[in-house]
């Protein structure tokens, strides 16, 4: 049990200057390729995300962890979060195509493979980042959806509001989780890895 802190805000904050990059200027984009990176969120993100906390929830040690990823569900699964996602693309005309599945298809197994093996100090380090960085691609979707004619921005305000209390709290349950780990910067840095791969996959512009 590793009882000194790991720098955990200063991880968060390297991922979100990391994805922050990864945002292209949307006035630079054209309509096709926002299509493109709104189909490939959907499919990375819809279905994904909420086993992903889930997973989190079920395998920390930590209460604060455990208290953190619970609210988070909560909110997921009672606001219908998963339904909000549905309607802002159906809004702005958006379907993901085959295409989308596969280009993203690697990085969510790869997500997939490290979720499954049920380690709460990763599960945590994944979902932390997640929260963290969505001040970046939140805002960035929305931007995205808007130059693709897109009407329901629920999904996006909701998020923009929530995500920065939930931020709050995941950094604090990883920080409070990372306790019952030795060497656990190690593993939060493999994780933030494998997210910001997910991230280039989706963002990244064709």
């Amino acid at each position: 049990m590793n009882s000194q802190p790991t720098s955990v805000s200063a991880i968060c904050e390297v991922a979100l200057q990391e994805t922050t990059a990864l945002c292209r200027d949307v006035s630079q984009l054209s309509t096709a390729q926002a299509q493109n990176i709104l189909q490939r969120y959907a499919a990375a993100i819809d279905g994904n995300f909420i086993p992903c906390m889930a997973a989190a929830m079920l395998s920390v040690q930590s209460i604060y962890a455990r208290s953190a990823t619970q609210n988070n569900l909560f909110e997921e699964l009672s606001q219908d979060h998963p339904g909000m996602l549905k309607r802002f693309l159906a809004s702005a005309n958006i379907q993901p195509a085959p295409a989308a599945y596969v280009a993203v298809s690697h990085a969510v197994h790869e997500v997939h493979k490290h979720t499954t093996q049920m380690n709460g100090l990763k599960n945590m380090s994944l979902v932390t980042l997640c929260e963290y960085t969505s001040s970046a691609f939140i805002p960035y979707i929305a931007a995205l959806a808007q130059k693709c004619g897109g009407t329901n921005f629920e999904y996006t305000d909701v998020h923009g509001v929530a995500d920065i209390e939930h931020a709050k709290q995941c950094v604090y349950g990883l920080e409070m989780e990372s306790r019952h780990y030795d060497n656990a910067e190690n593993s939060i840095l493999e994780m933030k890895a494998v997210l910001m791969r997910l991230w280039a996959a989706i963002y990244e512009v064709d």
